[in-house]
């Protein structure tokens, strides 16, 4: 845009240093310039126009539920656990961070985000530490979840089951 800018004002400087033939002269450069911009900018409105159908409306996301008298899983089946024993219980991770001697894993289950920190101590295997839950997306409104809670819910429905 700058390069059609720079163009009219020396179409501009060109009129005021023409005489009366070179204003009109000058003045068709500058309703040709115009032209081709408004063809141009038309052109690629109609080429970022999407020509196939709008994706399906997606179906609302199935309400979880926590009972606290029949969770799916407890703190207890994670902590401890190396993590191989830990995927064959959630599923696969979704962000495995490893720095020195820990590890940090996410986990994508159905209310919130498991964060599991994994630590190794006297030369043995790396074993769950600590747990954490995030909200699902940046900026969830609402109650925040709670590691209890989050593994309380489980994994997503639509999510395959580990180990079956």
């Amino acid at each position: 845009m700058g390069d059609w800018i720079r163009r009219l004002r020396a179409s501009e400087r060109a009129l005021k240093s023409a005489g009366r033939d070179g204003f009109a002269q000058a003045r068709r450069r500058v309703a040709a310039m115009t032209a081709m911009t408004l063809a141009v900018a038309g052109l690629t409105a109609c080429a970022a126009t999407p020509t196939a159908d709008p994706a399906p409306i997606a179906a609302p996301a199935p309400a979880y539920e926590f009972d606290p008298a029949n969770p799916a899983f407890r703190r207890e089946d994670v902590l401890g656990r190396t993590a191989a024993e830990i995927d064959a219980l959630l599923g696969a991770p979704a962000l495995v961070r490893t720095e020195g001697a820990g590890e940090f894993r996410r986990y994508d289950l159905a209310l919130c985000g498991l964060v599991v920190l994994l630590a190794a101590e006297d030369g043995a295997d790396r074993v769950a530490k600590e747990l954490y839950a995030s909200a699902p997306t940046s900026g969830d409104e609402g109650e925040a979840p709670t590691a209890a809670r989050c593994l309380g819910v489980g994994p997503k429905r639509d999510a395959p089951t580990p180990g079956v």
